[in-house]
């Protein structure tokens, strides 16, 4: 007997009672696209009106800055022109900062153009996946303006990071796994889109691979990419195995014919950066991966621990914190396995990526780096997922309602608590985004440009902030915390190995009699014990209200070197 020919695969059906026409739900995606900018304009506008300049909330972006200016004239994928590093935790957002530098865009309002945008995309793409995984309009609407209004997305539209494009990349993957489209180019463009997405934010490797397990499960139980029934899996008749063997050797080739285009796709969009790692380190990482994670990991830091214990908590605090509306999100994980009781079964099962990307980011999280800081800006890229998981639960409130009239009270009382928990959400993000530009301006801002005036050229100079000091300074830098000099790296972990401590103010000595740096610039509460070594001699100081971490005085030391 043949089997039979798969049909149709078709978008998930949405129920028609809940349904809009053609140009309200344009209408929709229009507001979608605007909010975000208008938002991002009304942060950025009194900014600049009271430093007179553009700044950014962290020290990051400068790095980034530091990489992207040396590719794009021409000193390579460095931070030290002509020493190639791999010290860019976002190579995507160091080549995307480039291409644009190298057309004749000034690095800074452009890094504020592409997050902008960025931010625009994924507060569309919100409501695009949640129509796809069988919300309604409405509800769908409501998760991307969920997105849109979060303090958190302005604060990362304008932070000169990756943090909106890793986002709006992590969507388009799972849009593309939820689609219609079937067979090997549909698999080729959600590994593409993935592993774009993780080379954006690390952290989004992990969503590829989830894609791809989900990817082979849905072919292995027969069924298309839309959840819809695909090709059966028994075998022909007369094959001489019993039909349970067939059934599972059809099953595990139908999950590889699935599989192997995704991971494929994803891992020839990874492994450049990955080779290059290898090729400048002897390490499959970027840097920041052991000085931020493994080292710390492997010692077991007290505060690492006190850390871990609060994780979770502290993920749902910051869910509520972008919108009051997402106080649901908890339920809304708890109520997903139970969707199919007023969904349908199809829409129980496709959209299994976005209640567990999220439990697959905070299980990494708790194990390689849990910490919130700098708004938790590592779990931004989740808000879209917590936003439409969170919809679930105004989903089954409506199914048990019943009624048209009580659906749409549900998402006018939706709508208000949204609108009030917006107006709370970006008074704290615009209000933290102040105070942190007005310190990196004040802090490594400034201490750059004292460096350019000062500090004579050829200089090396030992940074524990490096961005800002290097990019706007100019003069050679030896990163401290082993972010952008790799052979701090290797110093740290060897003593590791040999049983030595690998914190960095124990490691400092050693390593600067061997670098031999004419300068340091330090935070002396990071190193308390090497400032009072002797061997550091303070200049200059910026002492100022510090609200991005360090400490509020920021020293130029000239280095002692000891005679050979």
């Amino acid at each position: 007997m043949t089997p039979p020919r798969p049909g149709p695969i078709v978008e998930p059906a949405i129920p028609r009672s809940t349904e809009f026409p053609a140009w309200a739900r344009w209408a929709l995606r229009a507001v979608l696209l605007v909010v975000p900018a208008a938002l991002a304009v009304a942060c950025l506008r009194p900014m600049l009106s009271a430093q007179g300049r553009l700044g950014f909330p962290m020290d990051d972006p400068y790095i980034h800055f530091q990489y992207a200016r040396n590719l794009a004239h021409g000193a390579g994928f460095s931070f030290n022109p002509g020493e190639p590093s791999p010290g860019a935790t976002s190579p995507l957002w160091v080549v995307l900062l480039a291409a644009g530098n190298a057309m004749g865009a000034p690095l800074e309002p452009w890094a504020v153009v592409l997050g902008i945008l960025a931010s625009c995309a994924a507060a569309l793409l919100t409501m695009e996946v949640g129509r796809a995984a069988g919300l309604s309009t409405p509800l769908a609407f409501l998760a991307g303006l969920a997105t849109a209004t979060s303090g958190r997305m302005t604060w990362g539209a304008l932070s000169g990071m990756e943090v909106c494009v890793a986002m709006a990349l992590a969507l388009a993957a799972v849009r593309m796994h939820l689609s219609g489209a079937h067979g090997w180019k549909r698999a080729l463009g959600v590994g593409a889109l993935a592993g774009l997405a993780g080379q954006a934010r690390p952290e989004a490797a992990l969503l590829g691979v989830l894609l791809c397990a989900l990817e082979a499960w849905r072919a292995g139980r027969g069924r298309g990419p839309s959840g819809a029934p695909g090709v059966a899996v028994t075998g022909r008749r007369g094959s001489g195995s019993p039909p349970a063997v067939r059934r599972s050797g059809s099953r595990i080739a139908a999950a590889l014919r699935a599989t192997l285009p995704c991971a494929a796709a994803m891992i020839a969009v990874m492994l450049p950066y990955g080779i290059f790692c290898l090729a400048t380190t002897g390490r499959p990482f970027p840097n920041t991966f052991y000085a931020k994670s493994l080292i710390p990991l492997g010692e077991g830091i007290a505060w690492w621990n006190g850390g871990r214990a609060h994780y979770l908590q502290e993920a749902m605090l910051w869910a509520f914190r972008d919108n009051s509306l997402l106080v649901l999100l908890a339920p809304g994980l708890l109520l997903w396995g139970f969707r199919s009781r007023w969904a349908g079964r199809g829409a129980a099962m496709r959209p299994l990526a976005l209640p567990l990307w999220p439990l697959v980011f905070w299980a990494y999280a708790l194990v390689f780096f849990p910490m919130h800081f700098s708004l938790s800006r590592y779990t931004i890229p989740l808000v879209p997922f917590t936003a439409l998981v969170a919809m679930v639960c105004l989903e089954a409130l409506q199914a048990a309602l019943g009624s048209a009239t009580a659906r749409r009270g549900v998402e006018l009382v939706a709508a208000l608590i949204l609108v009030v928990g917006a107006t709370r959400s970006q008074f704290m993000g615009q209000e933290t985004y102040r105070l942190n530009v007005d310190n990196i301006l004040h802090m490594q801002v400034a201490m750059g440009e004292w460096v350019a005036q000062n500090v004579p050229p050829g200089s090396k100079i030992a940074n524990n902030d490096v961005g800002a000091i290097t990019y706007i300074g100019g003069r050679y830098c030896i990163d401290v915390m082993g972010l952008v000099s790799s052979d701090f790296v290797t110093e740290l972990l060897e003593r590791r190995r040999a049983g030595l401590s690998p914190y960095p103010d124990d490691a400092l000595p050693g390593y600067l009699d061997e670098r031999g740096p004419d300068y340091c610039i330090l935070f002396p509460e990071w190193f308390p014990d090497y400032v009072r070594s002797g061997r550091l001699v303070p200049i200059h100081e910026i002492d100022y209200e510090n609200t991005t971490g360090g400490g509020n005085q920021l020293v130029v030391y000239r280095f002692l070197k000891r005679a050979r």
